[in-house]
């Protein structure tokens, strides 16, 4: 089987970034767990953003289009809100934003060095430590890893999503 390595599009130049972020933690760190059910955040909105289905920074962010779709793959992912408004222009942009909690499988080659701040330099999968699931994080690293099967990837490819990026995993016995 294939798997593909979920991510922003190198063709968007302009994505959204956080400007202001607002949560009950004393964490720097946006992850799943510090969020709210329904978090806001301010968005810097100065010259053209470009609104994408998919966000990877601060933390891994999907549209509600995505985030339908990921349900079919896996209706167990849970999911928390970030609504955005503009910092100049409050009234003019306001996007929702969902932060999905993905299962997390241990599927990293044993060639693969995890570097001492958690991050990779390279993907490479395990076959034999493959799970079943269509959609899934790579366990063990700070980095959001995300992978999708080949039918995943090729149903959001269906689709008239903007922003996002896939590239071909490498598996390996």
């Amino acid at each position: 089987m294939e798997y593909f390595l979920l991510k922003l599009s190198p063709k968007v130049k302009n994505p959204i970034r956080l400007r202001a972020y607002y949560a009950d933690t004393d964490s720097s760190i946006v992850t799943y767990e510090s969020l709210k059910e329904l978090s806001v955040a301010y968005i810097e909105d100065k010259g053209e953003v470009e609104l994408t289905d998919i966000l990877t920074s601060p933390v891994f962010m999907v549209s509600g289009q995505v985030k339908q779709l990921l349900q079919l793959f896996e209706p167990d992912i849970k999911f928390k809100a970030i609504q955005m408004f503009g910092f100049y222009h409050k009234e003019e942009l306001k996007p929702l934003y969902y932060v999905p909690e993905f299962p997390e499988y241990p599927c990293l080659h044993k060639e693969v060095t995890v570097n001492p701040n958690g991050t990779v330099n390279k993907v490479v999968l395990d076959k034999s430590k493959m799970p079943e699931a269509s959609v899934f994080r790579i366990q063990g690293l700070i980095e959001n890893r995300i992978i999708v099967s080949l039918e995943a990837a090729e149903s959001l490819l269906r689709r008239p999503f903007y922003g996002i990026g896939l590239e071909k995993a490498e598996v390996k016995e």
